[in-house]
């Protein structure tokens, strides 16, 4: 046995292996062997990580759940960022244990539902850890190698929720959602029988079954049964990376709870390479194309965009074709150094998830200087009104009309407003309302030691005290 109690490590040019051993587990023979494994591999080439080996799962992690982790499991990887990947006893007897990740940001994605199973993931690059992906790491080959010469068999387990185990929920059931009806138009009809096929698909939820059947038998890969965060599927000899999401800012998407940590996510992104196999819209991406090139296919650019949204200088020229009405699919062909399509669902940005003090301010400033969107308020248009008289308060509204936080869809589209807006909430391009806020009200200290807005409500006195600052960042699209 490899493991003993000991406090050190071995540093080489190799990946130092953990001696010690937490108490209460015993590693399977499967799992030692391959600690003797990447032992012996050059560092870097397997991830970039330092050490492997088991070790206890920090309690700041969750407080909460720490207890059950470490009786439960152990964490094996640690990765730059702080985020761990752990073998856990998933409770359901028989099955194996499953490796899940421990995200620096909180977020908890099963990312294989036996060690097996996360091994060949890691040999093709497929573990959706980018860290161990790396198409630099030259040493997924030889893992394959050491899988096949173990003759390794991916044992069958139901797909485990790694959410509701933080939760202790292991019963629970998702919410019955419509998913939104399919309209396909004529730009989806010029597309090539595969395009169409991945139109088809999007915007579907994971629990769908002809998506399930799509991604297991015509890509060969595993559809993510729940969300915390997002989770990437890559099949790079279809040609094809799909993201699959539970927060798509679009109204006909609305996120369905599986546990009270997780989510039933949506089929929401797609990046085609030239593998694809087909011309889009006539383009062939195995050639690729400049600018003159998709202008001569598509027509004039339907417009150009900053490369980054902390950018305000229009550089990317843009073609968006909407391939299905109903659903909101559209393909997106961009052109700035090179070529790329993208098929997504048409999406807000986030400009506040939290909707505090500062953002309420901002609500009813808009409201009255006539930068929302209306028509997106139209089952509260006598609230709107209020608002607009100062008979009702920023925050009044967005409790009732702003369930998943304020996007930049519900300001009106003017051109460059929408922009600037989530710079200065993200505090981008030398804006920042935090910063603007911070000036007019003061800072104190926040519950958990940081200095915050020192700021309590939203009523009138506190919009009219922060006018002259929102009026100088948005003023030039107050008609």
């Amino acid at each position: 046995m490899i493991f003993q109690a000991a406090k050190h490590h071995i540093y080489m040019s190799t990946y130092s292996i953990r001696q010690e051993l937490p108490t209460g587990h015993t590693p399977t023979p499967l799992f030692e062997d391959l600690c003797k494994f990447v032992g012996s591999q050059p560092h870097g080439s397997l991830g970039w990580f330092d050490t492997f080996g088991p070790e206890p799962v920090p309690k700041e992690w969750n407080p909460e759940a720490a207890d059950r982790l470490n009786t439960s499991g152990f964490a094996f990887l640690g990765l730059a960022d702080g985020s761990l990947l752990a073998l856990l006893d998933t409770g359901v007897k028989g099955a194996p244990h499953a490796v899940v990740m421990l995200g620096s940001e909180g977020e908890h994605p099963t990312l294989a539902n036996s060690l097996e199973e996360f091994l060949k993931l890691w040999a093709k690059g497929e573990t959706g850890v980018a860290d161990l992906d790396d198409e630099e790491c030259d040493g997924h080959a030889a893992l394959a190698t050491w899988i096949k010469s173990r003759g390794l068999k991916v044992p069958r387990a139901a797909e485990f929720d790694f959410g509701a185990w933080l939760e202790g929920d292991t019963n629970s059931k998702a919410a019955i959602v419509a998913q939104a009806e399919r309209k396909p138009t004529a730009d989806y009809q010029q597309l090539g029988p595969k395009m169409r096929e991945l139109a088809d698909m999007m915007g579907r939820r994971a629990d769908d079954p002809a998506l399930i059947e799509w991604i297991t038998k015509t890509l060969g890969k595993k559809v993510p049964a729940y969300t915390s965060g997002s989770v990437n599927v890559t099949a790079p000899k279809a040609g094809i990376e799909l993201v699959f999401s539970h927060d798509i800012r679009n109204e006909k998407y609305e996120p369905i709870k599986k546990s009270a940590r997780s989510f039933i996510p949506y089929l929401s992104h797609a990046w085609v390479r030239d593998k694809i196999g087909e011309p889009i819209f006539g383009l062939d991406l195995k050639k690729g194309a400049d600018e003159a090139a998709i202008t001569q296919a598509l027509g004039a650019p339907d417009g150009r965009r900053p490369e980054f949204m902390s950018d305000n200088d229009p550089t990317v020229a843009y073609w968006h074709r909407v391939v299905d009405s109903s659903a909101d699919v559209v393909v997106k062909v961009e052109y700035d150094d090179g070529l790329s399509i993208k098929v997504t669902i048409t999406s807000a940005a986030g400009l506040s998830e939290s909707l505090n003090a500062s953002t309420n301010i901002f609500i009813a400033w808009a409201a009255v200087n006539g930068l929302l969107n209306e028509a997106y308020f139209t089952s509260h248009a006598d609230l709107l009104k209020k608002v607009k008289n100062r008979e009702a308060l920023g925050s009044d509204l967005a409790k009732a009309a702003l369930p998943r936080g304020l996007w930049d869809s519900h300001l009106v589209d003017k051109p460059g407003l929408r922009r600037t807006a989530y710079q200065w909430f993200h505090r981008m391009a030398g804006l920042g309302m935090n910063q603007d806020m911070e000036k007019i009200f003061g800072t104190r200290k926040g519950d958990h030691g940081y200095e915050v807005v020192n700021l309590d409500n939203d009523q009138w006195d506190k919009v009219d005290a922060a006018d002259a600052a929102m009026r100088k960042v948005f003023g030039k699209w107050i008609e």
